[in-house]
């Protein structure tokens, strides 16, 4: 037993040595050698050639993931393009003919108003294999194909989920075409609908509707007066919009446009210093206007006048 103590300890002692002791004198024999600048050399080497290491390990990595990621984009191409040229053969497939998302819930979903309404007529298969007649009509729809779309199924007298790959047939109800691609076809009635082209235009201008009604609502309220001005000014930089009813574009400043806080203001005034210096001084002329329908000024009001005329007009006022 006291043999084996001793070797331990011995065995602990080199440990030490080869640990501690060996490195400190290699560094010391180092540097009266080359001294503290070629240490500081040969390290900043050694981390160099560490570092270089770590990152051709990241990118092999990063390569192999991304080419794994086509494969499978590339792979589920062609069994979606399989499945259409089946369904064009009148072909019968089994329910899991295409792999699937766990739930329709992992894709992004477009729906909302007219944008996406459409009566269908499905040869459906559920998860069974059971093959029904469905008179359906869309409320929302995915843009990918392995995806689908939420529907009120009159069959069922109920909101339902349908899956492409499961649909056998789609007829559309008011022209009677038969569709092969549904996803494409409901993206492309959505691109063509009014709301498509409000939401299109709305978009391009949103930092300044949003710099327009935080005026309109810096003294707490948002009068009938102030939202004229301000779908006046959306009509001038977008004359799309003129097409619309007035109340629909109030109702968009009214209901969809977000109330600001001091900073979130300050954000959209960032983004409009991107305009044109025209745009940025019609921008500020009705923010001021907006101001002007009421008979006496709010502080935060002011505030929001002086903070755009500094950030939206100083640079150009000056010589």
């Amino acid at each position: 037993m006291a043999r084996h103590s001793k070797n331990s300890d011995s065995a602990i002692w080199i440990g030490v040595f080869i640990l501690v002791v060996a490195p400190i004198a290699f560094f010391i024999w180092l540097y009266q050698q080359i001294g503290a600048w070629g240490i500081i050399g040969v390290v900043g080497i050694l981390a160099a050639l560490i570092a270089t290491g770590f990152a051709a390990h990241f990118y092999k990595e990063k390569t192999e993931a991304e080419a794994r990621t086509q494969r499978i984009q590339r792979d589920l191409a062609e069994i979606e393009q399989k499945l259409i040229e089946a369904r064009r053969h009148g072909a019968t497939l089994p329910p899991r003919a295409i792999p699937q998302q766990t739930t329709l819930n992992d894709f992004e979903w477009v729906g909302g108003g007219d944008a996406v309404s459409a009566n269908l007529r499905l040869q459906y298969q559920d998860a069974a294999g059971n093959v029904t007649e469905r008179t359906v009509e869309v409320k929302a729809f995915t843009e990918h194909p392995s995806g689908g779309i939420e529907a009120f199924c009159h069959l069922r007298q109920s909101r339902r989920s349908f899956y492409y790959h499961r649909m056998q047939k789609v007829v559309d109800l008011d022209s009677g075409e038969v569709i092969d691609e549904p996803w494409a076809w409901l993206d492309a009635r959505r691109r063509a609908s009014p709301d498509f082209a409000l939401s299109e235009n709305l978009s391009a201008i949103w930092p300044e509707l949003e710099v327009l009604v935080y005026v309109c609502r810096a003294d707490g309220r948002m009068m009938a007066p102030e939202r004229a001005l301000v779908v006046s000014y959306m009509q001038k930089r977008k004359p799309e919009l003129s097409t619309f009813p007035v109340a629909k574009l109030e109702k968009v400043l009214k209901d969809d446009v977000a109330n600001l806080s001091p900073a979130q203001f300050k954000h959209c005034v960032a983004q409009c210093r991107q305009l044109d210096e025209e745009v940025r001084s019609d921008l500020v002329s009705t923010a001021v206007a907006v101001v002007a329908t009421q008979s006496s000024v709010a502080e935060a009001e002011d505030v929001a006048l002086d903070y755009l005329h500094e950030k939206l007009l100083a640079h150009a006022e000056q010589p």
